[in-house]
């Protein structure tokens, strides 16, 4: 047995504190990634439960398995795409295009011509992201494309944040380029519309960034790279169970590679999952601070003699895991529990995101209860 549990009900209250703290400005809520891991379609159906208007999605597939689960809401395709099958999908499927360069412009134009109707898009600018979009002093260039392609309709502009998390003056300098280059196009007589830069990150630490829309999604998993100045929920917990347990002499070997040996003699639990599930899984150390990558060096040299700081909860105490976790197993250390038995079900607090998309998905919808009830 292998199951990621989602909270819904906590999922739902991380969506009310972020609509809150946002005030008047609409949130579009972004899918991407099956839906953080929590299912693409559970997670999209929860918050246009809870009052998001629009979606936003970053591939095709994920845009059309919402129009087939009967999502009729407008949905943004936050990619460009120059590739003609997919141009062809975001007619079909009526979603809001991206476009970040003159051949997407072009494509997209000429499939509405051919379709005899408008499509609706947003201008999609590179302030300093370096993957889509329309670069700084390419102002007229885009306007030119535009005025040129009658079929297209432009509802917004946006640009992304890289390192929004941690680096205000990044941030700053990011969102004043993106001014620059709006004011450029509004000169070349381009109307605009909504527009967005703010990731869950940005609209957070830098309120300034959240003009007329955001774009939130890991913060409704309550899982930030930094301290969140709202309080979320961490959503997301991984189970499996002992398949086996095992008693390990002093000084014998435990997983791949042979780098821990049991300081003692030990009694471990074999758990019916591992790497190809999730367990282990951390983001790249590129995407945090300067000190969250120190710490993930720390713990990976704490790896190489043993302990890889992966713990779990059996029975309601926490283990530590001993070894590599292995491809579709992970041991943990048990001596100090000895109650435990095969069949007890081991649980990780554990990110959605990283757990493959295989696992079964155990959803629980409970309110949460106030102090004293």
């Amino acid at each position: 047995m292998r199951n990621l549990v989602v909270d819904l009900g906590a999922l739902r209250q991380n969506v009310r504190t972020l609509t809150a703290a946002m005030g008047d400005v609409p949130i579009y809520g972004v899918c991407k990634g099956n839906g953080f891991g929590m299912g693409l379609v559970p997670f999209a159906q929860t918050l246009l439960e809870e009052g998001i208007e629009t979606l936003a999605v970053a591939s095709i597939d994920d845009a059309a398995a919402l129009r087939q689960a009967g999502i009729s809401c407008d949905i943004l395709m936050l990619s460009s795409t120059s590739l003609p099958a997919e141009v062809q999908r975001i007619l079909e499927l009526d979603l809001i295009a991206s476009l970040g360069s003159v051949s997407a412009v072009e494509l997209l134009e000429e499939a509405a011509a051919r379709a005899g109707r408008p499509v609706r898009a947003h201008i999609k600018l590179d302030t300093g992201f370096g993957r889509f979009g329309f670069l700084p002093g390419q102002e007229v260039l885009c306007a030119r494309a535009l005025c040129g392609a009658p079929h297209i309709e432009i509802e917004g502009v946006f640009s992304h944040f890289s390192r929004s998390f941690s680096n205000a003056s990044t941030t700053a300098d990011q969102l004043a380029l993106f001014s620059r280059m709006t004011g450029a196009l509004e000169r070349e007589g381009l109307f605009l519309g909504t527009q967005h830069i703010a990731n869950s990150c940005g609209a957070l630490l830098h309120p300034q960034t959240r003009l007329d829309a955001v774009r939130i999604g890991s913060a409704f998993v309550g899982r930030l790279p930094m301290p969140s100045p709202v309080p979320l929920t961490r959503i997301g917990s991984f189970e499996c169970e002992v398949a086996e347990l095992h008693e390990l002499p002093r000084g014998h070997n435990v997983g791949y590679t042979n780098v821990y040996h049991t300081s003692r003699p030990t009694r471990t639990a074999i758990l019916t999952a591992g790497v190809a599930d999730g367990l282990g899984h951390t983001r790249g150390k590129d995407a945090f601070r300067p000190i969250d990558r120190i710490r993930y060096l720390w713990h990976g040299v704490k790896g190489l003699f043993g302990n890889q700081a992966l713990r779990c909860t059996i029975r309601g105490r926490s283990v530590p895991t001993i070894g590599r976790i292995g491809m579709t197993n992970t041991i943990v250390d048990v001596t100090d529990l000895p109650q435990v038995a095969v069949g007890d079900i081991a649980v990780f607090d554990i990110n959605p995101l990283f757990v493959d998309s295989a696992v079964p998905r155990r959803y629980i919808d409970e309110p949460k209860k106030e102090a004293g009830q």
